[in-house]
């Protein structure tokens, strides 16, 4: 998630657990003022008369934004959109997709002079929280092969990442395999990146898939990003874990499949 995502800043006494009840009652007063006065028709009549948009699953906006030559218009038509987008639909601007690939920097569009084609990525500004009804039972996830004795031994635990995605004190999950297959792909190949020439450690080719049994009470929220994903804020224990498939990824990019 994007540094930019507004969440209430605990105090040092706070706990998780007075965090999340904070921010239900800010999600609260969001739903019944701002979102009643502004419902999703209008929100998207405003955008269709200005621009391109996608709406998959209801999850994110995907705005096809167009530069010009003229750097401050480009600036003055995102900053209309932006504060359309952010103060009237509670959306945010979480990343910037130019082609196939995320920008490093999600503002570096702004100096394109050159009729770029840019997608503008918008997602919830504040959790979507998957209601007990249609909370999956088992869910899906991602590590590195060389974590699997610390998981197994001490459970999964939030983390904070600043490396190859933006998100705080989360662990992230999917209801089926196959997208993850794909994150795999995606993880190994900005480690590659960042690389540049030099070889990356194999290690970072080794990838497992965990098997997670979720609990009824613990809480589960919607990830806009991925298809099919989800995040929580809290621990899960190892009795719910189950590694079900080990798999390393090749230089030719081929997928092997590994006994467990």
């Amino acid at each position: 998630m994007n540094q930019e995502e507004y969440r209430p800043e605990p105090s040092t006494e706070q706990t998780v657990h007075e965090q999340l009840i904070a921010e239900n009652i800010i999600r609260r007063i969001i739903h019944e003022g701002l979102l009643r006065s502004f419902p999703d028709d209008i929100i998207k009549r405003w955008l269709h008369e200005k621009y391109r948009y996608h709406n998959p699953n209801e999850r994110v906006f995907l705005i096809t934004f167009q530069t010009t030559p003229n750097i401050g218009d480009n600036q003055s038509r995102y900053d209309e959109l932006k504060n359309f987008m952010e103060n009237a639909a509670v959306w945010f601007h979480g990343s910037t997709r130019q082609g196939l690939h995320d920008l490093d920097n999600k503002m570096d569009f702004i100096e394109m002079n050159n009729n770029e084609i840019i997608i503008l990525q918008y997602e919830p500004k504040f959790d979507i929280e998957v209601s007990s009804q249609r909370k999956p039972g088992i869910l899906y996830h991602l590590t590195l092969e060389r974590k699997l004795d610390k998981i197994l031994e001490m459970g999964l635990t939030p983390k904070t990442s600043t490396h190859l995605f933006n998100f705080n004190n989360r662990i992230y999950l999917s209801e089926n395999i196959e997208s993850l297959y794909d994150l795999a792909e995606r993880k190994l190949q900005i480690n590659v990146n960042l690389m540049g020439n030099n070889p990356i450690d194999d290690d970072l080719r080794k990838f497992a898939i965990l098997r997670v049994r979720f609990g009824s009470r613990q809480r589960l929220f919607i990830d806009p990003k991925f298809e099919n994903g989800y995040y929580t804020f809290e621990n899960i224990d190892r009795s719910a874990i189950r590694v079900v498939e080990k798999f390393e990824i090749d230089v030719n990019g081929h997928m092997i499949h590994n006994q467990i």
